[in-house]
């Protein structure tokens, strides 16, 4: 954190419960560090999580922007869900033009017989459960916390 420059950034807090302790207490350290009053944290932070979480809850209460995760989407694993969108947009991506790509696929996918493999194997995940975890940095001032996030 101490090479981050307050005024040039915006943390993104995801937790889909909205009570992920790691979540929460490193959103508490950056207010800290910072040495942020609540008036003004909706100036550096936007969360991303479920409508009826108690993160949402905070968020409205701080005036802090709020994108939620939909209620049968698997929080922080979805790419193509506010998880990952909201970050894209930020960094000015088209999100849009992904999406669309992404329901072409989708739809090429499934009305392909020949792919009967592929479609077993994607019925076969997305009703069995796994393990995956996925952590974006969006700037190099965070490595040192992605080579200890990656060593745990």
């Amino acid at each position: 954190l101490k090479q981050v420059k307050l005024e040039e950034s915006l943390f993104i807090i995801t937790s889909k419960t909205g009570s992920t302790v790691e979540v929460i207490s490193l959103f508490k350290l950056i207010i800290a560090h910072f040495n942020l009053n609540l008036n003004e944290l909706h100036k550096y932070f936007v969360f991303i999580t479920d409508e009826n979480s108690n993160l949402h809850k905070e968020g409205d209460s701080l005036g802090i922007k709020c994108f939620f995760i939909p209620q049968n989407v698997g929080g922080r694993f979805s790419i193509l869900s506010a998880v990952g969108i909201v970050p894209l947009c930020f960094c000015g991506y088209n999100a849009k033009a992904l999406l669309k790509g992404a329901e072409a696929c989708f739809e090429d996918f499934f009305s392909h017989k020949k792919d009967v493999l592929l479609q077993k194997a994607y019925h076969y995940c997305t009703h069995k459960s796994a393990n995956i975890n996925v952590l974006f940095a969006y700037s190099d001032a965070f490595k040192g916390f992605n080579e200890w996030y990656i060593q745990l």
